[in-house]
Parts: C-alpha cells; sequence; structure tokens
C-alpha cells in the first residue's frame, strides 16, 4: 500500500512544553490561529474568551503583535483541533509544541486503529456531523456552539437535567414565533 496524499495528523507528547517559550515567528502563528478559527467557524471574541484573553490581546495575537505564552499554545492548539489536519499541522509546528513521532501510514498498529474507529468520541462526533448537515452549517462551528454552550452550562454550576429545560423553554419559543 502507497503512501496518502493526506498528510499524518500530529498528537501532541504528553510533555508540557516550557511555559517561558516564545514561538519564533509569531506572525505565522498568528495567521495560523485566524486560519483554524475560520475553518472551525469560531468567532475571534469566543476563542477570547476561552482563552480568557481580551479580544484586543486576542487580535494581537492573530496580527503576530503579541505571541502567545506558554499555557495559551497548548489551549491554542487543543481549542483549534477541529481544524483541518494541513492547518492543524502547521499551527502545531508554528506554535513549537513537542509532538508524538507518529506512526507510518503503511503500517499501523491494528488495534491503535480498531481502537480510533470505535473509540467513544466517534459516536458523538458522526451526531455533530448529521446534526451539522440537517441546519446546514460547519460542523466545527456547531462544536464551538457546543463548546459555549457547555462552558456557559458549567459556569453556573448547573448539571445537565437543569439546563435542559432552559435550552428547549428557549427553543421552544422560537419555534413559536416569539421572542425567548
Amino acid at each position: 500500500m502507497g503512501r496518502s496524499s493526506r498528510p499524518m495528523r500530529h498528537r501532541l507528547a504528553s510533555t508540557p512544553p516550557r511555559p517561558d517559550h516564545i514561538p519564533r515567528d509569531p506572525r505565522r502563528v498568528g495567521l495560523l490561529v485566524a486560519v483554524a478559527r475560520n475553518e472551525i467557524g469560531m468567532l475571534q471574541r469566543s476563542l477570547a474568551s476561552k482563552l480568557r484573553v481580551s479580544e484586543r490581546t486576542m487580535q494581537r495575537l492573530e496580527s503576530g503583535e503579541s505571541p502567545p505564552g506558554g499555557h495559551q499554545r497548548v489551549q491554542l492548539a487543543e481549542l483549534l483541533s477541529d481544524a483541518s489536519d494541513e492547518t492543524w499541522n502547521a499551527l502545531i509546528e508554528a506554535l513549537e509544541l513537542p509532538v508524538e513521532p507518529s506512526p507510518t501510514p503503511e503500517a499501523p498498529p491494528k488495534k491503535a486503529a480498531e481502537a480510533s474507529a470505535s473509540g467513544p468520541s466517534r459516536p458523538f462526533d458522526d451526531l455533530v456531523r448529521e446534526l451539522a448537515d440537517d441546519l446546514d452549517v460547519p460542523a466545527g462551528r456547531l462544536r464551538a456552539a457546543f463548546d459555549t454552550l457547555l462552558a456557559e452550562v458549567d459556569a453556573r454550576g448547573l448539571s445537565a437535567s437543569q439546563a435542559r429545560p432552559l435550552v428547549a423553554t428557549r427553543s421552544g419559543a422560537k419555534r413559536k414565533g416569539r421572542r425567548p
């Protein structure tokens, strides 16, 4: 079997990066952050909120004026992980994050391949893609909306059972043509 033309996706190493390390090319980092953010349909203010920085700081980061700090580099990688493999790999390299060696595409370990195909996130990923198709929105944008909603539920200390009626009430009001 020949090599695939699709790049292998980098896996972040379990070793944390040095917190005082600054990427050498902050403009490239900023550009790739903006590209990845747009690919997944995330607003700049949403990413700023998730990083717990101001919108102005996020603008500076994306313009290359202000490079991300050590902890922000890992957070950016995690928050933007739904970007295309090519963009995400380039972002990881620009952020200079340590990566795990990836298996060769010709001979992936069979058990690892089976585990990834049936892992716990697979049914959720399939559901998100199906819902995104039904709503005619990018799956990354829907994931970002779910992430924002779940962060709000957590911030308010609500359980899923407490939040469910609140979401159902608002969506029901919209369907009937009323404003929430």
